[in-house]
């Protein structure tokens, strides 16, 4: 049946391994061409043809720069007019990503028995409070938690986390902007962290390290855009072709092999409001190739070099239409930089702000929330003296 078939080329740039702070590497892409056709099978007489005309051995974007792309515009059109693919696009701040990695360690109130349940487990008050959490922390807070993030030796990543904590908590003594009650809860968690800080799920190991990498977790991220375009499409085949990064190969395969388990749960709870797609691409294969012999890989290649460098290219020229084309045919783009996580804290405060509520209610709830917090700790640092 047409459509059941579904070929994914992915993509990615701005690989910098696990060092989150390369002045050269600040971003992070990830592209997804998702086509109902083996490009490499159906179109490898095509691009042959482009790279015999101009004389190269392969299809690729930092290698021909702006100037020879618009060389190869008209013929890269043609051949994808042909596809007609769908793309998905992830465009990461790095150190965007480690503050968020950082807020979610400490103030998941799941470990941090110092933070309220509903400050962390409902979205719209996490992304307010993640907002504010990012006045507070500068790239030295961020690197030190980094440093604790990717260290092998458990003892020496707690070493780091501790200081980290108590570099916030010297940010927080002097801050005189933040509302108190947001330094409160920044306090409490932070006080929690330092003092069980085996608590808190701040080391990882040598597989977990490689885990926690933008180009693992953006993976997966990438792998549920393009399952809203698998079930679109009713595809029951699919088969991605991943370009070849050996650092992070294995870790890719694993967690594919996870999500796409057919006795995986459809879903999962990742909040108090919240639930997310857990089973994605149910039952596909994957294979980590080199470019070189993928004309797909070298196709998604090309047009996340425009995607990237879009901002390089005149609206008015012909190359311009391909960036036009990019978007035109993107099914979601996902971002995370800190200009995109004040924009969702200031839309979901003002959506707050207009809702109509029971004052009265709502401060006797808060206030019950607050005591079980109060409650929970309590019972948690006297299991601790107990333990001795």
């Amino acid at each position: 049946m047409e459509g059941l078939l579904m070929y994914v080329y992915i993509d990615e740039s701005g690989n910098s391994g696990l060092n989150m702070f390369d002045s050269d590497q600040k971003f992070f892409y990830l592209i997804a061409v998702v086509s109902k056709v083996n490009i490499q099978n159906i179109f490898s007489r095509h691009f042959d043809t482009i790279c015999s005309k101009y004389n190269i051995k392969e299809l690729h974007g930092n290698e021909l720069g702006l100037t020879k792309m618009s060389n190869v515009c008209f013929e890269l059109k043609r051949i994808l007019k042909k596809i007609n693919p769908k793309l998905a696009l992830i465009y990461i701040n790095k150190e965007a990503y480690v503050a968020t990695k950082l807020f979610d360690t400490i103030l998941d109130s799941g470990e941090n028995y110092g933070v309220a349940t509903h400050h962390y487990n409902l979205r719209p008050l996490r992304s307010i409070l993640l907002a504010k959490f990012l006045s507070i922390v500068d790239t030295d807070i961020l690197k030190e938690f980094w440093k604790g993030a990717i260290e092998k030796n458990k003892e020496s990543s707690r070493t780091y986390f501790v200081s980290c904590m108590k570099m916030i908590a010297e940010k927080l003594s002097v801050n005189k902007e933040l509302d108190l009650r947001s330094k409160e809860i920044f306090n409490n968690s932070v006080d929690f962290a330092i003092k069980y800080s085996d608590n808190i799920s701040f080391y990882n190991d040598k597989k977990l390290s490689l885990m926690i990498s933008p180009n693992v977790t953006f993976f997966i991220q990438l792998s549920r855009i393009v399952e809203k375009q698998r079930c679109k499409w009713n595809s029951n085949d699919v088969h991605i072709i991943h370009d070849e990064q050996s650092q992070f190969s294995k870790s890719i395969k694993e967690w594919h092999e996870i999500f796409s388990d057919v006795d995986a749960p459809k879903y999962i709870n990742v909040g108090m409001d919240t639930i997310d797609r857990f089973k994605l691409l149910e039952g596909s294969s994957i294979k980590i190739s080199s470019s070189s012999t993928e004309y797909g890989l070298q196709l998604a290649d090309c047009l996340l070099y425009l995607y990237k460098n879009k901002d390089k290219i005149s609206k008015k020229s012909e190359l311009y239409t391909l960036v036009s084309y990019i978007k035109s045919k993107s099914i979601e783009e996902y971002r995370m930089d800190f200009d995109q996580i004040i924009v969702e804290a200031e839309m979901w405060y003002n959506l707050i702000m207009n809702i109509n509520v029971d004052e009265e209610k709502g401060k006797e709830m808060v206030a019950s929330l607050e005591k079980q917090r109060l409650r929970k700790l309590a019972e948690y640092e006297k299991i601790r003296e107990n333990i001795g």
